[in-house]
């Protein structure tokens, strides 16, 4: 049925193609049908076929979403294809197009011609040099088509960036500084925007929450900017938005860090609504931990990344002023994140304590910066042990890989505790911990040995010094018995 000639690579083939795909039963008629048009796309006829497929009003949905696809995988990967008296008519196809399929049951395809549009103002390069401002004046003038305008808008510095994009670095440059121009029209609109649907709102922060990350924004604009308030307000009150919301939050502070002094302006709004991150992090925990995990994880997350990305971001703060009380409660929430019974929370924080870690160590050892950590690192030795504590019907030896994978992420927090604690200090820690938990089970234990396996090779123990009763202690807190046939007696034999 399907002949591989690509003279013939018309609109009379694509179509039974595209209805033994659809529609066909039989799988190997099925798969004829996706091997000839995944070689169709790959010659110039798809092109004019797929603007055909589109502008065609009674074409089944897939067979115009396939048309819309192939639009943007050429105008990606063959747009050499195309001679340059023929962008023009190309681009003024697409933008047709885009508007044709602006209501949400065409969704799937209006996002493909956002992309595709993206694509080709990248590609057009100087061809196509007001890109941008084309998209304000076609669908900026009327509320009905703001949607298509907040589509295409957050794909250009999203495909930009986008290295699946067959472009040369000229173009991407070029387009990063004409992005760049159009930063402050694209951001007053987004702010005078008026969203009567929480769908509405969300493409806006998307939008938002790309030119924040692609583009770079003065301090002075972000700071003034409500919608950095408008984010945090949606975290604490949970919702669709929130994760978005959360999204924005980290990209600001990431855009922050580098320079600090900078940013202060910026830095300075963010700490003033930690406040009631705080608020609604303790309100969510207070009804258990347990209960709170269950039923609210995701926003329990989304808190703990804005504060362990709001620690990296202020490491130099945190070293000069360790002793500043929203330093402290920034540290506090932190080390609480650490110590959750979720792997994926608990693990957030961790690369922000080996940074800090990193940072203490660069003083000499007698610094009082190692002094002043030192009670952090201990709770965290601590979280460390609790965090490595397997449940009673877990065996330690038989562990899948992503509790193993867990647990050694762990050891790499316990080693960062060594490093500002002095391995015969968090030796001594531990073996403490130990006897003091000796009531708790073989699982407890075991989680301490676990640690000690970091923690002793690494300490130097002298006879009759505490650290050796210590140890003297560990014969008779280990014999304590239990059946063999159990998983606590497998554990201690």
């Amino acid at each position: 049925i399907f002949r591989d000639d690509p003279l013939s690579d018309t609109m009379e083939q694509a179509l039974p193609a595209l209805h033994a795909l659809y529609s066909e039963t039989d799988p190997t008629t099925k798969k004829q049908a996706d091997e000839w048009l995944t070689k169709f796309q790959q010659t110039p006829a798809a092109w004019q076929v797929s603007d055909q497929l589109l502008s065609s009003s009674d074409a089944p949905m897939q067979f115009r979403f396939f048309a819309a696809q192939t639009i943007r995988t050429k105008v990606q990967f063959d747009f050499y294809e195309l001679p340059a008296d023929s962008y023009g008519s190309l681009r003024d196809s697409m933008l047709n197009h885009i508007d044709r399929f602006r209501a949400n049951e065409h969704q799937p395809i209006h996002t493909m011609l956002a992309i595709a549009l993206a694509d080709l103002a990248i590609q057009m390069d100087h061809a196509w040099p007001n890109a941008v401002e084309t998209m304000f004046q076609r669908f900026g003038q009327s509320p009905e088509s703001y949607p298509t305008l907040l589509e295409v808008v957050r794909m250009l510095p999203e495909e930009n960036n986008n290295y699946k994009l067959m472009t040369d670095s000229f173009k991407r440059e070029s387009c990063s500084q004409r992005l760049q121009a159009a930063t402050p029209q694209v951001v007053q609109f987004l702010l005078n925007l008026q969203c009567p649907t929480m769908q509405a709102r969300r493409k806006v922060l998307e939008c938002f929450l790309s030119w924040i990350k692609y583009t770079n924004l003065q301090a002075s604009d972000i700071a003034q900017n409500p919608l950095i308030p408008e984010c945090f307000k949606h975290v604490v009150e949970g919702g669709e938005l929130s994760e978005t919301a959360t999204d924005i939050i980290v990209e600001v502070l990431r855009m922050c860090a580098p320079d600090i002094n900078l940013y202060q302006p910026v830095i300075h709004v963010i700490m003033s609504q930690l406040g009631g991150l705080r608020s609604k992090f303790e309100a969510l925990l207070s009804r258990g931990v347990e209960a709170a995990l269950e039923s609210e994880e995701d926003r329990i997350l989304q808190i703990c990344r804005i504060y362990v990305e709001v620690g990296e971001c202020l490491v130099p703060l945190v070293m000069t002023q360790c002793a500043d009380a929203q330093i402290v409660s920034i540290l506090e929430v932190i080390l609480r994140c650490t110590d959750l019974s979720s792997e994926e929370i608990s693990s957030i924080p961790l690369e922000f304590w080996h940074r800090l870690a990193d940072e203490v160590c660069r003083h000499p050892e007698t610094d009082v910066k190692i002094d002043q950590f030192q009670g952090v690192y201990r709770e965290l030795l601590s979280a460390s042990i609790r965090r490595c504590t397997l449940s009673t019907s877990q065996d330690p030896f038989q562990a899948d890989d992503e509790i193993a994978a867990y647990r050694q992420r762990i050891l790499g927090l316990v080693e960062d505790c060594l490093e500002v604690l002095t391995p015969n200090t968090a030796l001594e820690h531990v073996l403490k911990s130990l006897l003091s938990g000796q009531q708790q089970g073989v699982v407890v234990q075991e989680a301490h040995f676990f640690v000690l396996t970091m923690v002793a090779s690494r300490a130097e123990v002298r006879d009759g010094s505490v650290l050796w009763q210590l140890i003297q202690s560990l014969p008779p807190l280990i014999s304590s018995s239990a059946p063999s046939e159990t998983t606590e007696g497998a554990i201690l034999h």
